[in-house]
């Protein structure tokens, strides 16, 4: 009886420890690695909202492709932040704050970056690198971009944008419909 149940103990933890590394996860830095996992996840929840808003679905689907395990992360969405809940066993959140992005929230940062004031960005009209204009398209390159963007999505690939840069010229770009072209000094 005393040897079943040690075989038992000893499969469980393999199967315990086996499933944990399939998902990148070492048993002897768990609780770092869920607080990473948690924080990383609402981190990107939010910017993924907030920012380049994408739907939660498209959100959750994004952070599965990085780490299996994030599907055991779930999300509460307010007006302007997200908590990421790992199980029960880790919790983050991530507040958006204009001119500064998605931040963890954190007790010795949050006074600090409440209190922050950030100047408007010019949207400079000068040509692309010094500022946002861009002149340089070629329509053959473009074309081709837009064909690739298009294959690349009908085989699942997700892909959100291309940039070509030749010889320090945007020749092409092309960017799916939830990306916004945001080209900033």
């Amino acid at each position: 009886m005393f040897k079943k149940i040690f075989i038992g103990l000893a499969i469980s933890f393999l199967l315990l420890t086996g499933g944990l590394r399939l998902m990148s996860i070492s048993i002897f830095s768990l609780d770092e690695t869920l607080d990473v996992a948690t924080g990383l996840g609402a981190k990107l929840a939010c910017s993924g909202k907030f920012i380049t808003g994408l739907k939660e679905e498209q959100v959750l689907a994004d952070l599965i492709a990085y780490s299996p395990a994030n599907r055991a992360l779930r999300f509460e969405y307010s007006e302007s932040s997200v908590v990421a809940d790992f199980w029960g066993l880790s919790q983050a959140r991530a507040r958006y704050r204009s001119g500064l992005g998605c931040t963890l929230e954190h007790p010795l940062n949050q006074p600090v970056l409440d209190e922050l004031s950030v100047l408007p960005l010019n949207q400079s009209t000068l040509p692309w690198p010094k500022g946002n204009t861009v002149t340089t398209l070629s329509p053959a390159i473009q074309s081709l971009v837009e064909q690739i963007f298009e294959q690349d999505n009908a085989q699942g690939l997700d892909t959100r944008a291309l940039l070509v840069v030749h010889k320090g010229q945007v020749v092409a770009e092309h960017y799916a419909q939830a990306i916004m072209r945001k080209l900033v000094l």
